[in-house]
């Protein structure tokens, strides 16, 4: 990293257990909050909450949310269920399907191996961000279920701010 060693960014990499991606993984959801740093300006969660499952996804954003200074960022990415993205999905216009649904607001791609790519309702992410602390000041759908969109991320994009 580019930026190792300055004295105003502080990267942490968490060996966190996943099922599917990390199943040798060292740190449990309960030792997020221990980890983080406090008053961060700024955190990203690449591909993280696309694997988290209900039960687990909430601990970490409350995590994550902690490790942030008031009015602190993070910019996430999620798989969002909305209309929009269920029209595309019944058209046959996305790279993933989400035909399993898991619990309420949340489906999967694969039954099997749930943890392989998580989708969740619009409602549930805002929800689920929100009693974190967390406001959402934007959202960048993503390329899997719009093909046409700018090339930003696969994965729908959410700017959030901690609030006071």
């Amino acid at each position: 990293n580019r930026f190792a060693g300055e004295a105003n960014f502080d990267f942490r990499h968490i060996n966190l257990y996943n099922k599917m991606y990390n199943p040798h993984g060292s740190a449990s959801v309960d030792d997020l909050a221990k980890t983080l740093p406090r008053s961060s300006d700024v955190a990203f969660m690449f591909s993280i909450a696309t694997h988290l499952l209900p039960g687990t996804i909430e601990p970490v954003m409350r995590a994550v949310s902690a490790a942030l200074r008031p009015g602190g960022e993070l910019l996430v990415s999620f798989f969002l269920l909305t209309t929009r993205t269920r029209e595309a999905i019944a058209a046959g216009k996305t790279t993933r399907t989400f035909a399993h649904a898991y619990a309420d607001g949340v489906c999967v791609d694969v039954a099997e191996t749930p943890e392989g790519a998580v989708a969740y309702e619009d409602s549930e992410a805002r929800a689920v961000l929100e009693q974190a602390g967390l406001e959402i000041a934007f959202i960048a759908p993503g390329k899997w279920a719009n093909p046409g969109g700018l090339p930003i991320c696969h994965q729908d994009l959410i700017v959030c701010r901690r609030l006071q």
